[in-house]
């Protein structure tokens, strides 16, 4: 009897499919590498490594907040970096090479190049602050304030009791800063130049003479006016509730510790702090602007850290440091094993010797 032949797929005979089971798996996990998200790289926990940003603007008027604020980004960065070393994607496979690698992949792509467009858009935010009456970009009126800040604090009591010997006092001191800016605009090198320029530094330089006068009238108008109000008990309405409460209880306190007139100490701390509540909104406006040009280029920065720098510089440069320690280790092995033959060598010769 003839039995039945049946043909079949190489699919389904085992023994003539030759396809091989390799590459398969290799594409699966190709596609599978592909197709990883990274969580950390997610933007709701990306935004945490510039929270510093925000402290940065926080810092005039709460320090330890502005300070604090530090802790989310510190932690983002070091988590982050902990995760690529522990973990190849999703499977647990502990690297120092891939730990290192992150190290720097995070101090270029989050810390140093960051920099740059926040700079870029604090500046080009400035403007802004132009289209109010006195006319002065943020960066202006930031640094008239400071000098403010200082004259508060450093000029004698009869100067701070004559408004007319203030406003003439104030006028001298910015001009003669205005000098000191000149000459650095002259004597700085290049580099320097211009991260002043973009960080405001030679905004007052900058400044129309004219409309500086004009600020300084009106910042003097006001903290006189402000100054007149708080010695006679009142609030001034564009002094918050807040500071005038300060003022009150910190003259009460220093009158009971130390007696006699102790309000000029107190008011010079809360007009400092009145007119850093200005550089703060300031200083917010620019965060914003800075943050929002680095949303727009945070993209390009971490393509240029990985695909060039990484990629291209520190992975074969981290390799070839390895490949060195490795024949330098191999190099010390050979020269001690030598060594060892030597010794050996010469025990022997001096035993056969005294045999």
């Amino acid at each position: 009897m003839i039995s039945r032949i049946t043909f079949t797929s190489a699919e389904q005979n085992p023994v003539t499919n030759t396809k091989p089971a390799q590459p398969v798996k290799e594409e699966k996990k190709k596609q599978q590498e592909e197709d990883y998200q990274d969580p950390l790289n997610d933007w709701k926990l990306r935004a945490l490594s510039y929270s510093n940003e925000i402290g940065a603007a926080l810092n005039v008027i709460t320090p330890k907040l502005g300070a604090a604020l530090w802790i989310p980004t510190f932690m983002y960065l070091g988590a982050d970096i902990y995760d690529k070393y522990k973990n190849d994607k999703d499977v647990y496979s502990p690297s120092s090479k891939r730990g290192l690698e992150q190290v720097i992949s995070q101090s270029v792509s989050s810390i140093l190049l960051p920099a740059i467009p926040i700079l870029v858009g604090q500046k080009l935010t400035s403007p802004i602050g132009k289209i109010f009456s006195d006319h002065l970009s943020i960066n202006e009126k930031d640094a008239s304030i400071n000098e403010i800040n200082l004259f508060i604090d450093q000029i004698p009591n009869e100067i701070f009791d004559n408004k007319t010997k203030y406003k003439e006092y104030l006028r001298t001191t910015i001009n003669n800063r205005r000098n000191v800016i000149k000459h650095e605009v002259k004597t700085d090198n290049f580099f320097k130049k211009i991260y002043k320029y973009l960080n405001g530094n030679y905004a007052l330089w900058n400044t129309k003479e004219k409309r500086l006068d004009k600020f300084i009238d009106q910042n003097c108008d006001e903290i006189f006016a402000i100054k007149e109000n708080l010695e006679k008990g009142i609030r001034h309405k564009k002094l918050s509730e807040k500071l005038f409460n300060e003022y009150t209880a910190e003259v009460a306190l220093k009158e009971t510790l130390y007696g006699g007139d102790t309000t000029r100490q107190a008011l010079r701390k809360v007009l400092k702090k009145h007119e850093n509540t200005k550089i703060f909104r300031n200083k917010l406006i620019k965060t914003f602007g800075g943050i929002a040009a680095l949303i727009l280029l945070i993209k390009p920065i971490d393509n240029f850290t990985q695909k060039t720098l990484i990629d291209k510089f520190v992975d074969p440069g981290i390799d070839r440091l390895n490949e060195r320690l490795a024949d330098s280790n191999l190099l010390k092995m050979k020269v001690n094993a030598e060594r060892e033959a030597k010794t050996k060598h010469k025990s022997t010769d001096k035993k056969e010797q005294k045999n």
